[in-house]
């Protein structure tokens, strides 16, 4: 079953607690997702392209 990971908290120290949550990708296990900030002060979460196999 897919999942993805929710930052829970932030300390003052820049440390991040991740947890489940529910399922919000289109993703696999071994699939890479990248963590970006969307500029509204939220975190995201995206599914990278794999790159094209030869």
């Amino acid at each position: 079953m897919p999942q993805v990971l929710q930052v829970t908290k932030i300390t003052k120290n820049g440390r991040i607690s991740l947890g489940r949550a529910m399922s919000a990708l289109d993703v696999e296990e071994g699939d890479l997702v990248q963590l970006y900030d969307d500029g509204n002060g939220k975190v995201c979460m995206a599914k990278l392209k794999a790159p094209a196999q030869a």
